[in-house]
């Protein structure tokens, strides 16, 4: 991840890091989250994840929402209140369980 060379004050070369190379551990850690929130959004209602990835992913407005699923707008909110909250939730149990397993880890040998 080094990008430039430059010299110190004896006139040696040295290589300076490239800070706007991507950091492995932070791009896992994306790829990861992407995942989470694509099964999350897969185990929805059909209607709710079509209206979830229209407002977050295409910026469409909860009026254009309704107009393509032909729903009023009010049911649009209502469905993505709820669909909101059923990933929220999910995702908050996922956390708990990786919390549990870590903690129940801590105490086992670190060979297993």
């Amino acid at each position: 991840m080094f990008s430039m060379d430059a010299e110190d004050d004896e006139g040696n070369t040295i290589e300076l890091p490239d800070f706007d190379a991507p950091n492995p551990e932070s791009e896992s850690i994306k790829g990861q989250t992407k995942d989470r929130v694509h099964d999350l959004l897969n185990g929805l209602d059909t209607t709710d994840r079509a209206a979830i990835i229209m407002r977050y992913w295409y910026d469409y407005s909860e009026k254009e929402i309704a107009e393509s699923l032909r729903l009023s707008v009010s049911a649009v909110k209502s469905r993505m209140h709820r669909a909101r909250k059923e990933m929220a939730g999910l995702w908050q149990e996922q956390e708990d369980d990786l919390t549990a397993e870590m903690e129940r880890r801590h105490y086992e040998s670190p060979a297993f």
